[in-house]
């Protein structure tokens, strides 16, 4: 198995972004799968999973956004100036070129989890015809009000922005974010209990010090940004008719309002038109199924499903 780190400049021309390629060079390539992780994390810490495909034949590659893991100008949870939503997807499309060019024979699926999900939502809007297939991980989907409330929530951020500054941290506000997922898993042992029930990996999460810390205005911005644009009952209409989506989702995610809007994504999709469209919904499953306790089941689903897609 070999490993390959790479530098390339940010969409932002601020940032150097971190990414990182992961495969078997004597094994026969099927596909390629993207990795797009979500907030206050970084690509390697799903190595487990990548080398699980890799095992299996699959070429894995990942970028840390701006302001998280190696891919910072500054300190951890500062994304930068302008649409710092945009830059995510845009340094998304610079890796797919780059890797899409070392194998360009091999199917090329994108995977997103909880904020990545929703830029690789993005960007399947905008580039769908040249993927294989998008996986959505920690994903969801707004009602008429939680529509108006991420609107709200961009309007708040560039209020916040315009007084206190791009960069500036409000810890008091993540509390406030948060502290509804928090509750529901009393006694809360660490802020990741929500994420998933395997102890170890919950910890593993606050003792690292590339995935536990404090955003800044703009990163807020960027994240409900995201959101707001891929929970637009447009957003589905965007994809193609044949694209294969999987979606899958712990139904004691508080993110996905406890399965209920992940079930709501399917349903928007399935309306749009999408023809093949997977949930797997896993009984007692949190935020994070790729490092829930059940992982190894969750594994093995998504590679039966890249082998049927």
């Amino acid at each position: 198995m070999k490993t390959e780190k790479f530098i390339y400049k940010s969409h932002n021309g601020e940032h150097n972004i971190a990414a990182g390629l992961i495969y078997n060079e004597n094994k026969n390539i099927k596909g390629v799968v993207q990795i797009t992780h979500g907030m206050k994390e970084y690509f390697f810490r799903y190595r487990e999973f990548a080398e699980f495909l890799v095992n299996n034949g699959y070429v894995v590659c990942g970028n840390d956004h701006v302001g998280h893991g190696d891919s910072l100008s500054g300190e951890s949870g500062f994304m930068g100036q302008g649409d710092t939503c945009e830059t995510m997807v845009r340094d998304m499309r610079t890796l797919f070129k780059i890797v899409k060019n070392r194998f360009p024979a091999a199917p090329y699926y994108i995977m997103g989890h909880s904020m990545g999900s929703h830029v690789a939502r993005i960007y399947a809007s905008k580039w769908a015809y040249e993927i294989n297939g998008l996986m959505l991980s920690g994903s969801g989907d707004q009602d008429f009000f939680g529509r108006l409330m991420y609107k709200g929530s961009v309007s708040f951020c560039n209020l916040a922005i315009g007084l206190l500054g791009n960069d500036r941290k409000i810890k008091a506000l993540e509390t406030m974010i948060f502290k509804s997922f928090w509750r529901k898993f009393e006694p809360i042992m660490n802020k990741a209990t929500w994420q998933t029930g395997d102890e170890a990996e919950a910890q593993a999460f606050v003792d690292d010090p590339k995935s536990d810390f404090y955003f800044t205005l703009g990163g807020y911005k960027a994240a409900t940004d995201a959101i707001a644009k891929t929970s637009a009952p447009k957003w589905a209409k965007t994809l193609p008719k044949t694209m294969p989506v999987l979606i899958f989702s712990g139904d004691m995610d508080p993110a996905g309002n406890f399965g209920k809007g992940v079930k709501l994504l399917k349903d928007r999709l399935v309306k749009a038109g999408v023809e093949n469209v997977t949930l797997n919904l896993y009984e007692g499953g949190r935020h994070e199924m790729l490092h829930e306790i059940c992982r190894e089941e969750v594994y093995g689903d998504i590679l039966s499903w890249m082998k049927n897609n």
